[in-house]
């Protein structure tokens, strides 16, 4: 179950990574996002110095400095627009010709790009490439990305032409905007099989490491303790970071 503060914290996670935004965490409930060199289109309410922000009310009640972003917040409603600009989001607008389907059905497949955030020594990639998650909702909301395949459903689809397809966008703009929302729990969902598989991956390699070693040490005065502790400090940090 995800509540209304983790889907937004994740999609705004997400888009700032895509749009060239930085977020530091500061701590639990708070952090400082900054505009980078690679900033992609100017973003409302942010300055080149940065701001501090949070999810939680309650945090920002106490904190009178740090700005509360809830679904309303003019950044994130930016977010939201962008997200579905042709030139920002969605790469094609197409028609499916199924005879099945009631009439002014429609279906919004989007890619999200997960990636681990961790310090550059931990190399946390060697273990947790980014990791392309597609997420396929109906015009009712419901997730097919199970059932519906991606090839099977790119052979039933016809392009159109940019002008119709920006008609149909402003057409359907709030309620994709919302079905984006939606989009981040299955997401999340499909995420955690990749993160536990990831994990047991980190425990098996690393074990298997650290016995390698602590063998070679009987063996080869050497080897240092150092190097053992290393291992398990690494370990022991790429399991927090995929917690």
């Amino acid at each position: 179950t995800f509540t209304e503060d983790n889907q937004l914290e994740a999609f705004m996670q997400e888009f700032w990574a895509r749009f060239g935004v930085d977020y530091d965490e500061l701590n639990a409930d708070s952090g400082w996002l900054r505009p980078t060199d690679q900033l992609r289109t100017p973003l409302a309410d942010l300055p080149e110095e940065g701001i501090t922000v949070t999810f939680s009310r309650d945090y920002a009640l106490a904190h009178e400095d740090v700005i509360l972003l809830s679904w309303d917040h003019p950044h994130v409603q930016q977010a939201l627009e962008l997200l579905t600009e042709d030139a920002f989001g969605s790469t094609c607008v197409a028609m499916l010709q199924n005879r099945a389907l009631p009439a002014g059905t429609w279906f919004l497949e989007l890619t999200f790009s997960s990636r681990a955030v961790a310090p550059r020594e931990l190399a946390v990639q060697e273990f947790y490439p980014r990791q392309a998650i597609r997420v396929l909702l109906d015009s009712q909301g419901r997730d097919l990305s199970q059932k519906v395949p991606a090839p099977s459903l790119d052979k039933q689809l016809q392009f159109m032409d940019k002008k119709q397809a920006r008609m149909i966008i402003k057409q359907l703009r709030p309620a994709l905007q919302q079905a984006m929302v939606s989009a981040v729990a299955p997401a999340e969902a499909l995420q955690q099989p990749l993160i536990e598989k990831t994990q047991q991956h980190i425990e098996a390699v690393l074990s298997q490491q650290l016995a390698r070693l602590q063998q070679l040490q009987t063996r080869n005065p050497m080897i240092r303790d150092d190097e053992l502790d290393a291992v398990v400090t690494r370990k022991t940090e790429l399991l927090a970071t995929l917690q």
